[in-house]
């Protein structure tokens, strides 16, 4: 059983974090997408917390590019 609640919000600060944080997020960047590429492949992870954590992915690929 999982929290589908507390894993929405870790998602959304993820994001939160890749498009508001300073440039030092860019140290943690291989474990963020590592965390949330756990959330994809876990089947036991309800769709919705999946989306939140392909949305995380999006903002950080968004905020390494720039």
């Amino acid at each position: 059983m999982t929290d589908d609640g507390g894993m929405r919000t870790a998602c959304g600060l993820i994001s939160d974090f890749a498009t508001n944080a300073p440039t030092p997020i860019i140290k943690r960047i291989n474990e963020l997408i590592n965390m949330l590429k756990q959330v994809l492949l876990e089947p036991q992870i309800v769709t919705t917390v999946k989306l939140h954590a392909i949305i995380a992915i999006g903002d950080i690929a968004l905020f390494a590019e720039s």
